[in-house]
């Protein structure tokens, strides 16, 4: 025997609605989706975290090295390892991600390979069509084996005399790159490698990060693309589902801990919980982390500009 239920796992509720087998499938596959879909989000805002930490610290840098004078050798070796570590922690949660949205996207779509394959492609072409993002990819497995991604760093001053309304200004920057030839004898990807070297000695690794950012949420964006339907029909069922559940029991004042229940006849229970926030929160992340277009042309500055 077994029973099938929708009730408020809280003290004092003795509220339940009996549901049938399928019924009970239908809503556990709609909590799954949405569960699924926020777990992406969540580790894809990860890596744009990451990215933006990236960022936070070459402007903190280069305003330090802007107002104090009399930096020492280790002063600028601090800051070559607090580069090493954004990164590091950058190309670690883009690991996470890589290895993981397969599985998130198979607990959604089943045995269904048509979304998984599409997505993969998606992903493929941006590694394919640039040279920060195959970069990255393989400098992510050159630190877990074997040294570190940021081999110098320049600081630049510069005064601007193009055009009267920038001439005087002088431009500070902080520029942390790569040097190919470190590269060659270790196990770095000789493909890549090879595309490195015809690009320079040394390669601004800012360039680097935002061409892979860009092409890692243009794949994103993508993969969102996938998922919608499923979820605006998750969205519904659920909210159908509250909304009985609602209606029968207008006496509960709140659906918090209302999960659906499957009990068997030999004391075997599994609950599995409504959570309304984390798909409000993936809404709100998806909505945060939009596509980065032509990132790599950006730039921003303290600059005084007269309007």
């Amino acid at each position: 025997m077994e029973n099938f239920l929708i009730k408020r796992k809280v003290f004092g509720s003795i509220s339940e609605l009996s549901i049938d087998h399928e019924q009970y499938k239908t809503i556990l596959n709609a909590i799954n989706i949405e569960k699924e879909a926020f777990f992406l989000e969540q580790k894809y805002d990860f890596i744009v975290e990451n990215y933006a930490e990236f960022e936070d610290e070459l402007l903190k840098v280069g305003v330090r090295d802007l107002i104090f004078s009399s930096q020492n050798r280790t002063w600028y070796n601090i800051n070559r390892a607090l580069f090493d570590r954004r990164i590091m922690n950058l190309l670690t949660t883009f690991k996470t991600y890589e290895d993981t949205y397969p599985q998130h996207l198979n607990r959604i779509f089943g045995k269904d390979l048509i979304q998984l394959n599409s997505a993969k492609a998606k992903f493929s072409s941006e590694y394919d069509s640039r040279l920060g993002y195959k970069t990255m990819c393989k400098l992510r497995n050159y630190i877990q084996h074997e040294g570190l991604p940021v081999h110098g760093s320049y600081y630049h001053s510069q005064w601007l005399a193009a055009g009267e309304e920038r001439k005087g200004i002088n431009r500070n920057t902080v520029d942390p790159f790569l040097r190919p030839e470190e590269l060659r004898s270790g196990g770095f990807n000789r493909t890549v490698l090879q595309e490195l070297e015809k690009a320079g000695e040394k390669i601004d690794l800012k360039m680097l990060v935002r061409d892979f950012m860009e092409g890692l949420s243009i794949g994103h964006v993508f993969l969102r693309s996938l998922l919608t339907q499923n979820l605006i029909d998750a969205n519904k069922i659920l909210k159908d589902v509250l909304s009985l559940y609602g209606n029968n029991f207008p006496e509960e004042k709140s659906l918090i801990g209302l999960a659906i229940i499957h009990a068997t006849s030999d004391g075997d229970v599994k609950e599995t919980f409504f959570n309304t926030s984390s798909e409000n929160h993936r809404v709100y992340l998806e909505n945060k982390n939009r596509e980065l277009v032509n990132l790599s042309k950006q730039y921003v500055s303290s600059e005084v500009v007269n309007n």
